[in-house]
């Protein structure tokens, strides 16, 4: 990733000295210093990557996750709860135990030795995956104001632009007047690219749809609305299925609670769409399936459910365990590939975690969907508001984006989700903290004093 004016090269250095300043700043400052820091660079692992020459360069993430802690525990000894109450603690924390002794079947499953070493695979897997309820833990319990909940929203949407650049950077020169296989495969390392980058933008474009539309600040709605247009740019021409999904679910949602406009012009889109968008677009959905049957990749995720079908048949209820996938070495009859995932969200959490994990999932996701419907009818503040609706467009396009993809478990994509889950629940809170100090504080009906009527009292007859 270049990054111009000749600054590339002093990118490591400035981000090893920012994270080494961060992790101190957070221990013995405030925990809001390590949030700041750590959430903008969820999908930007890239840039993060330029301190791996330094010492411990490669695990800025863990050691500011790990400076959280230690603060979280310190500031806990000033307040009554350490712990926020939150109707997701329990689902989560079981979660967490029940992949943990996925963990362990899986290494049955496999063959492999008991999951004791850091550095196995697997139990990497499973501390990459544990990084997102500590992240939504943290977050939850430690960002306390309606300003702080904003910069955070405002820190995401500049991270998104970041990566728009980075696609567009990529894209730029490259002719889209016809279908190609190209596909942007990331910037120097950086995790996210094709389906995963479309899934990451349209899921989050439907927060920032809200907050463009209810954003009183006229520099709020410049940042939402140019982001807004770079995301749908850059997931158009990342030629993924998955993505224009998941686009149109968070786009109806849209427009069926906020602006009718926008459902208008999903359905005209849908109707005229030979007409109005790009050739190389409609190259790309036209080939989904043509006379001769469906495309290749159609075919070839058709034939990975169809093998995950004997697995799941075996272990139905508890699955096989936890990031086995990427050992089965799943192919494909006429085809030459090993693939390492089922490319589906729930046909692969039901190989590895089983259908109780899959219900497990889902729970998760529609106790999310309650969240943001909450938030949505307690708070009279427009931020908070737009931010309870976003975020259930948000869930919408998890859903989808995860039908024909497998991205519910990976940080890059899934961080800002649980980020903005633990903003929800934490905005709730304040909202409901607000309705109770405005009845306090409201003046009560002032007394009018009556005038005593005096009446004669009758005599009674003699």
């Amino acid at each position: 990733m270049e990054f111009g004016l000749g600054l590339t090269k002093f990118v490591a250095p400035l981000i090893f000295l920012s994270a080494f300043a961060v992790f101190f700043l957070t221990i013995f400052y405030r925990i809001e210093v390590g949030i700041f820091f750590l959430v903008p660079f969820i999908p930007l692992q890239n840039i993060l990557n330029y301190a791996n020459a330094y010492p411990f360069g490669k695990d800025i993430n863990d050691l500011i996750i790990l400076a959280m802690l230690i603060r979280w525990a310190i500031d806990a000894r000033k307040r009554e709860k350490f712990f926020q109450s939150s109707p997701l603690k329990l689902l989560i924390i079981v979660f967490i135990f029940w992949t943990y002794i996925e963990l362990w079947r899986g290494a049955s499953y496999l063959g492999f030795p008991a999951p004791l070493s850091l550095t196995e695979s697997r139990v990497i897997a499973w501390k990459n995956f544990l990084m997102l309820p500590l992240l939504f833990f943290i977050v939850l319990n430690n960002i306390k104001t309606q300003k702080h909940v904003e910069i955070l929203l405002i820190l995401m949407t500049l991270s998104m632009l970041s990566l728009d650049r980075n696609f567009y950077n990529a894209a730029a020169g490259r002719d889209f007047s016809e279908y190609t296989e190209w596909r942007f495969t990331g910037a120097s390392g950086q995790a996210l690219s094709g389906n995963a980058l479309a899934v990451f933008q349209a899921q989050y474009s439907a927060l920032l749809i809200f907050l463009f539309l209810s954003s009183k600040k006229a520099w709020h709605k410049a940042l939402y609305g140019v982001t807004l247009i770079f995301n749908y740019y850059c997931l158009m021409f990342s030629f993924s299925r998955s993505g224009y999904l998941a686009a149109a679910v968070t786009l109806g949602f849209a427009g069926l609670v906020k602006d009718r406009r926008l459902l208008a012009a999903l359905i005209i889109v849908a109707i005229f769409w030979k007409a109005l968008l790009p050739l190389s677009v409609q190259q790309r959905i036209e080939m989904t399936k043509t006379e001769e049957g469906y495309d290749a990749t159609v075919m070839e995720r058709i034939g990975m459910w169809e093998s995950a079908k004997t697995i799941i048949s075996e272990n139905p209820v508890a699955g096989a365990g936890f990031a086995v996938t990427r050992f089965l070495n799943i192919q494909v009859s006429g085809f030459q590939y090993t693939w390492a995932s089922f490319h589906s969200g729930y046909v692969e959490t039901t190989v590895e975690l089983g259908f109780l994990g899959l219900v497990l999932y889902l729970l998760f996701f529609l106790l999310g969907i309650h969240g943001g419907w909450k938030l949505y009818r307690v708070s009279d503040d427009e931020l908070f508001k737009s931010l309870g609706l976003g975020f259930i467009g948000c869930v919408l396009g998890v859903l989808g984006g995860n039908i024909a993809g497998t991205y519910w478990n990976y940080m890059n994509v899934m961080g800002f989700y649980w980020v903005l889950l633990a903003l929800v629940l934490r905005s709730t809170i304040i909202a409901q903290e607000q309705l109770v100090t405005e009845k306090i504080t409201e003046p009560s009906a002032p007394i009018v004093w009556q005038p005593f009527e005096h009446k004669p009292v009758e005599q009674p007859a003699a």
